[in-house]
C-alpha cells in the first residue's frame, strides 16, 4: 500500500493551478472553504474575511495565516498556496498547536500576529516575521499564464519557513 506523500511533497503544480482558476472564477470565500473543509478544517468567523480553522498537536502556538480574498489570478496564488500548506499539513499531521487560514479584503486589518502572504505569480519569495510574497508586477497576468511549477516551489519554501516544518526558517509571529 502507498502511502500519499506528506509535507511539502503534497504540494502540487496540479492543485494550484485548479485552485487559481477556481478562487479566481468563483466567489473565493466559499471556493476556500470548501477547500478547507476537505482537509478537516472548520469555518470561523473572523469579520469581514472567510477562515477556517484546524486544532493541532498538543504543544504549540497557535498559528494564523491570511491571503486577500483575490481579485485577479496573482492575489489567488496566494490563497491557493494557504490551501496547498493546509493539505501538506493534512497529510503529515500539521504542526502543533491551533492554525487557522483567512481570506480577508484588502481594507481588513491583518489580526495581530498574523502572517501575512501575498501574491506569489512570479519572482523569488520574500519572507519576513510579517509575511511572505512575490513580485507584484504579475498582477495582470492570466490564470492561464501563470507558471504553477514556480508557484509549487514558492509555496514549498513558504512551507518549509513555517512553525512545525523539518526545516527551521523565518518563523511567523505567534499571535
Amino acid at each position: 500500500m502507498e502511502l500519499p506523500p506528506g509535507g511539502a511533497e503534497a504540494i502540487s503544480h496540479e492543485d494550484l493551478r485548479r485552485d487559481v482558476r477556481r478562487f479566481s472564477t468563483e466567489p473565493a470565500g466559499a471556493a476556500f472553504l470548501d477547500r478547507l473543509r476537505q482537509m478537516q478544517f472548520a469555518e470561523v468567523s473572523e469579520g469581514e474575511g472567510t477562515c477556517a480553522t484546524r486544532a493541532g498537536k498538543p504543544g504549540g502556538a497557535p498559528l494564523l495565516l491570511v491571503a486577500r480574498i483575490p481579485t485577479n489570478a496573482a492575489e489567488a496564488t496566494a490563497a491557493a498556496g494557504l490551501v496547498s500548506i493546509a493539505k501538506a499539513w493534512d497529510l503529515q499531521g500539521g504542526p502543533p498547536g491551533p492554525r487557522t487560514l483567512c481570506l480577508l479584503a484588502a481594507e481588513t486589518a491583518v489580526p495581530p500576529g498574523g502572517f501575512l502572504v501575498g501574491p506569489i505569480a512570479s519572482g523569488p519569495l520574500v519572507l519576513s516575521a510579517e509575511g511572505a510574497h512575490a513580485d507584484a508586477a504579475a498582477a495582470d497576468l492570466p490564470a492561464e499564464r501563470v507558471n504553477y511549477t514556480d508557484v509549487q516551489a514558492r509555496v514549498g519554501q513558504l512551507y518549509e519557513a513555517l512553525p512545525g516544518a523539518t526545516t527551521p526558517g523565518p518563523t511567523p509571529r505567534s499571535p
